[in-house]
């Protein structure tokens, strides 16, 4: 085959300007030489020194099939948009890589991430799936020790499966000695910073990988979600508009920006604005499965799709198209009718979400999700002694004081119990502590949402309210 790789600048204003070209043949039998040559040729054009190791490790064969490697780039593409039925279709493609070749480390590193990316949305939240990632990432690391995937790999499977924040942050250091410009890790260090409450090195970080890859959206968005949290909103627009720009399929992007609105100005209309424009670019259960909902944003989202106008879109919603998030979409169904004061409907959904809930514990698979999904059902259905029991285990499951972002939920969770329960005091004690620091928690979303109702006129929670 002929390669014909160009280097073009481009500046603004100006049309672009080819400084290089240079084609050449290459056997089509080796596309790790071919990918070694071009790096090298465009370095040489740069006047950019290599690293002596450098060409020899870009030319390295990571696999000695080509169909293996035609598998593990598929199986990236689907790993990138990263919802969970494509995140099985990822894994399914991993495994036939390895099925092709057993020593393919990187197929068995990208295997370890996606099913730890599974794990984190809930999609298996069992024993044996956390043990398929650590097996993976270890394997991965035994075929290759010194590769950053392999590294990459085990700080995932200690982030998202362990929630061991500083095993984490070692793992993803080694990767990033062999990779040290790498975006993505210098992306997620910045997300695992952010749980350990270390928030500006959180945003150094995030900016980084902005800084290195202008044109991820994930990085963007996850940028963008940082700025909201610690309520930058004008820098957290910037970012999650141009994510949802670069990605516009995509719906994590869409998720923060209506929750952005909600939070900088009480508007419900400029929320589902958003949401009608994510509907014009993706179905329905791919937008409101996309799997990243907590506890909050599902009832956020819930709220801000009870309009009429989107009732033909969630007629259409099923568990299997949530990606199999039974707990999430009778939760998130609970909600939309609460909203909408269907008691009827909204009281079978919380039946349905509390039965799920006792199930999942039963199964050993206790989290703070789960705990505060069943405290809130129960709650509802008028049990509450029971829902109060439910959210104290929410908060002692994943307390802020190990993980700053997360540890939120329980507290909220246990607030809308007694906001239910008519306990206002208590209510607004659960409320004070996300309202001081970096949160999801904002002044103007307690004075629109329904559920803090039964709080208007107690003192205390009207100069939260009140807060800019």
């Amino acid at each position: 085959m002929q390669v014909s790789p160009e280097l073009v600048r481009i500046v603004s204003g100006a049309p672009p300007t080819t400084k290089w070209a240079q084609p050449f043949d290459a056997p089509l039998t080796d596309v790790f030489q071919v990918q070694a040559d071009i790096a090298s040729r465009v370095a040489s054009a740069l006047d950019l020194a290599l690293a002596p190791n450098v060409p020899q490790s870009l030319a390295a064969p990571t696999t000695t099939s080509a169909e293996a490697y035609d598998d593990y780039l598929r199986a990236n593409q689907y790993y990138d948009r990263a919802t969970i039925p494509d995140l099985r279709l990822a894994s399914q493609l991993y495994r036939q890589a390895i099925g092709r070749d057993s020593s393919f480390a990187l197929a068995w590193a990208r295997l370890a991430r996606s099913e730890a990316l599974l794990y984190r949305l809930r999609a298996d939240r069992s024993a044996g799936q956390l043990q398929r990632v650590e097996q993976a990432a270890r394997r991965a690391l035994t075929l290759t020790p010194e590769l950053p995937e392999a590294h990459a790999a085990m700080g995932y499977y200690y982030f998202w499966g362990r929630a061991d924040f500083a095993r984490a942050l070692e793992q993803f250091e080694l990767a990033s000695r062999g990779e040290p410009n790498n975006a993505e890790l210098a992306d997620v260090v910045g997300l695992v910073l952010r749980r350990e409450g270390r928030w500006d090195e959180a945003i150094a970080s995030l900016e980084r990988a902005s800084a290195l890859d202008p044109r991820s959206s994930f990085v963007l968005t996850d940028l963008g979600e940082e700025y909201l949290l610690m309520r930058r909103y004008t820098e957290a627009e910037r970012a999650l508009d141009r994510g949802a720009a670069l990605s516009p399929d995509v719906p994590f992007a869409y998720d923060l920006l209506m929750r952005h609105y909600v939070n900088r100005d009480g508007s419900l209309e400029r929320s589902r604005q958003v949401a009608r424009q994510a509907l014009s670019r993706m179905a329905p259960g791919r937008l409101f499965g996309s799997g990243y909902r907590e506890v909050g944003m599902l009832a956020l989202y819930a709220l801000i799709v009870s309009d009429s106008a989107f009732q033909t879109e969630l007629a259409s919603l099923t568990p299997a198209l949530m990606g199999n998030d039974t707990l999430g979409y009778f939760a998130f169904e609970a909600s939309l009718f609460r909203y909408r004061s269907e008691r009827t409907l909204a009281r079978a959904y919380e039946d349905s979400a509390r039965s799920t809930a006792l199930r999942v514990s039963t199964r050993h698979e206790e989290n703070a999700f789960t705990e505060a999904q069943l405290a809130l059902a129960d709650a509802y259905l008028g049990r509450p002694k029971e829902a109060v029991e439910a959210g104290k285990r929410a908060v002692m499951l994943t307390p802020v004081s190990k993980d700053a972002v997360f540890g939120q939920e329980g507290p909220m969770a246990l607030a809308e119990v007694y906001a239910v329960l008519g306990d206002a005091d208590a209510a607004v004690s659960q409320l004070k502590p996300p309202l001081a620091v970096p949160s999801f928690v904002s002044a103007a979303w307690l004075r629109i949402d329904p559920v803090w109702s039964p709080l208007r006129g107690n003192a205390e929670f009207e100069r939260l309210a009140r807060r800019s």
